[in-house]
């Protein structure tokens, strides 16, 4: 009987070893994820920033020079210079828009590193309470009961690590799963 507990002991020891190992790989793993989300999402606003900014001011170009004409474009028709302006508006209204989503699919990053962070603290949650129970049974004893107790917390926690949810790596258009 006391062999039996201490090979039960022994599965507890190495089980929480190889857990830890398992959650320090998925930690920094989630983490390195976060840092090529935020990376990517902060290239992507710049461009986004960048790309607005001259889409702007080409805008504003075009619109003063159908209201001010320049005074050789006079030979123009007043009715075609007018269409060819809506036209090119529309244009960069369509331009706008497409910068507007790609800002807009950057700034989603936000949902997506919070889900990782979260998943993250309740794993390590998790894991302090696997070693503090085997704190507190080395003061104590370990009986069949409590080892079979954390076996199950760690066995709960390694499926966990396995199925890991949140696999979001880029923010590419297409590739964004919001949970």
């Amino acid at each position: 009987m006391n062999t039996t507990n201490e090979d039960d002991n022994q599965i507890l020891i190495d089980k929480t070893f190889q857990l830890i190992l398992d959650e320090n790989v998925g930690l920094r793993n989630a983490m390195k994820r976060i840092e090529s989300l935020l990376k990517h999402s902060v290239e992507l606003m710049n461009e986004s920033v960048s790309t607005a900014h001259s889409t702007i001011h080409t805008h504003q170009t075009i619109l003063n020079k159908a209201v001010n004409p320049e005074p050789e474009q006079s030979a123009e028709v007043p009715g075609d210079q007018l269409l060819t302006t809506l036209r090119k508006a529309l244009g960069i209204t369509i331009q706008l828009n497409a910068i507007l989503s790609k800002t807009t699919r950057s700034l989603q990053v936000e949902d997506i590193v919070s889900q990782i962070v979260k998943d993250v603290s309740k794993r390590s949650l998790k894991m302090d309470i696997v070693v503090n129970s085997i704190q507190d049974m080395k003061k104590n004893t370990f009986t069949p009961q409590s080892t079979q107790e954390i076996l199950k917390v760690i066995e709960e926690l390694h499926i966990t690590a396995q199925k890991n949810p949140i696999k979001q790596i880029s923010l590419d258009e297409g590739e964004i799963e919001l949970f």
